[in-house]
């Protein structure tokens, strides 16, 4: 028996570092049209073998993986592959040692978002990214569309550290929805394969903490104080733009819940119809809206009325 389960384990090993240098192979034909398209499934070979094997055994596939890239590919495809690798090794073993699910998760988005700093911002360079080019190219772009609409922009705004602020915020938000579309891909290959994983728990049946709420609004007063306000520190005016991004994306975000659960209850529409209708909403109301409703409810009993037809 225990020949038997070593064969399997080489054979699932040496399968799924077979997987990743074909990636590797068309990732290098079309110039690295995969990693800017599909990098979010690179993970997934170390995930089935994390999950199926463990820690213990899944160190090998992945020195195995990183001699194919270094093989196969670019130093900076080698660094890259280390990283993805890495995340996909981190969830699938979790699911192995069947950690709680929502540990994996935020350790998942974790390590994704640090593979994003370090890939787009820390050694941008190095992987072929310009950040500082791509911010003073967005800033002419806005002095020109403020020009022609007659826009007259408040003097203590800088616009070049509120693009960067974006920039850096986009580059947090991609490593996180990175992170969930790999557990929700994840999720659907342990499925067909018929490993056994803990159920998901619905987002309507799900209640942030309340903390969270009066967080993210101190974040988001922060946001529109750095915009209104002088300040003479240019790096404490960015942190306070970029946390208060995440704030009100983050209230938002549940503002948009709150919505659609709120039609769904009442009026049984299609669920892709009604997330359209509240993205419309916030367009309309700048987000200021959403934010708010997100707020109130985190903060207060919203969400157990809703789900007992009290509201």
């Amino acid at each position: 028996m225990n020949m038997k389960n070593d064969v399997r384990k080489l054979t699932d090993g040496a399968m799924m570092a077979a997987i990743i240098g074909v990636v590797l192979l068309i990732d290098r034909q079309t110039a690295g049209l995969l990693q800017g398209t599909v990098l979010f499934l690179f993970p997934l070979p170390m995930v089935f073998f994390g999950a199926k094997y463990g820690w213990k055994n899944s160190w090998m596939v992945y020195a195995s993986v990183l001699i194919l890239a270094a093989i196969l590919s670019t130093p900076a495809t080698l660094a890259l592959m280390a990283c993805e690798s890495f995340i996909g090794m981190l969830y699938g073993c979790g699911i192995h040692d069947q950690v709680d699910t929502k540990k994996l998760l935020i350790r998942t988005m974790v390590a994704s978002v640090l593979t994003e700093v370090l890939t787009s911002l820390v050694f941008a360079s190095f992987f072929g990214y310009d950040p500082m080019g791509e911010v003073q190219e967005l800033e002419n772009l806005f002095s020109q569309s403020a020009s022609q609409m007659n826009m007259e922009l408040p003097a203590s705004m800088n616009i070049e550290q509120l693009i960067m602020s974006i920039l850096m915020v986009s580059v947090v938000f991609t490593g996180i929805l990175e992170a969930f579309i790999l557990h929700l891909l994840s999720r659907l290959l342990f499925r067909r394969l018929h490993i056994h994983i803990p159920p998901n728990t619905p987002l309507s049946l799900y209640e942030p903490p309340k903390w969270s709420g009066y967080l993210a609004i101190c974040c988001t007063v922060c946001f529109y104080y750095a915009l209104s306000q002088f300040i003479s520190s240019d790096v404490l005016k960015m942190a306070m733009e970029g946390i208060g991004m995440i704030g009100m994306i983050y209230l938002s975000f549940y503002g948009i819940v709150a919505t659609v659960l709120y039609l769904s209850i009442h009026t049984h529409m299609n669920k892709l119809v009604l997330v359209l209708l509240a993205l419309f909403i916030m367009m309309l109301t700048s987000g200021l809206l959403m934010s708010m409703l997100g707020f109130l409810y985190i903060t207060t009993d919203m969400h157990r009325k809703m789900m007992q037809g009290g509201f």
